[in-house]
C-alpha cells in the first residue's frame, strides 16, 4: 500500500526502550519480537509516524500485545496516537493491554472560518475532563486567522467515543 512499515528502537537503559513506528501496519509489516522485549521494565510505543493499520496489522499487533500483557513487571505507554489507532484501542479487545496506558493522542480540529483541518497532540492528562480542553488550550495553529478564529474551531471527532478507552482502563486499575 502506501509506505513500508518499519520501526526504530531507542534504548533508554538496559530495561527501557522507545519504539517509534513509521508506515503502514499491514500483513507485510515486521513488528518487534516478543523475545526482544521480554526483559524490559518500561516500553514506549510511539505511533507518530504510523497513521494506517489494516485488519492483518491489527491481528499481528494484538498477538504481540497478548504476549506482552503476560509480563507483569512491564509498563507499556502509547504515545502520539492518531485517530485510527484510538479507534482500534476503543474497538479491539487487547489492542491496549492491561499493563499499558495512552499518554498522548492527536485531537482532530476543524476551523469553520478557514475551512481547515488541524490535529494537535495532547497529553491525555491535560484533556481527561474532555477533548474540548484541546481547543481551550490552543496557543497557535497553522492558521492565518488564529487566534481570532478560535471561536470557530470545533472538534472533528466524537469526544465520548474517542476517550472511551479511559473508562475501560480506569475500571481495570
Amino acid at each position: 500500500m502506501s509506505s513500508q512499515f518499519n520501526f526504530k528502537v531507542e534504548n533508554l537503559s538496559a530495561d527501557s526502550q522507545i519504539i517509534s513506528f513509521r508506515g503502514y501496519l499491514d500483513e507485510t509489516a515486521q513488528l518487534p519480537s516478543y523475545e526482544s522485549l521480554a526483559n524490559l521494565k518500561s516500553l514506549v510505543f510511539n505511533f507518530d509516524g504510523s497513521r494506517i493499520i489494516n485488519s492483518s496489522g491489527i491481528k499481528m499487533w494484538v498477538q504481540l500485545m497478548s504476549q506482552l500483557a503476560l509480563l507483569k513487571d512491564l509498563k507499556i505507554v502509547f504515545q502520539n496516537c492518531h485517530p485510527l489507532i484510538l479507534d482500534q484501542i476503543n474497538l479491539i479487545e487487547g489492542f491496549l493491554p492491561k499493563n499499558a496506558e495512552v499518554e498522548s493522542l492527536y485531537v482532530m480540529l476543524f476551523c469553520e472560518k478557514c475551512e481547515k483541518e488541524f490535529d494537535v497532540c495532547k497529553k491525555v492528562s491535560d484533556i481527561r475532563p474532555g477533548l474540548g480542553m484541546a481547543i481551550r488550550d490552543l496557543k497557535e495553529l497553522d492558521c492565518e486567522n488564529f487566534p481570532e478564529c478560535r471561536k470557530f474551531i470545533t472538534l472533528d471527532m466524537h469526544p465520548d467515543k474517542t476517550l472511551s478507552f479511559l473508562r475501560r482502563t480506569k475500571e481495570t486499575k
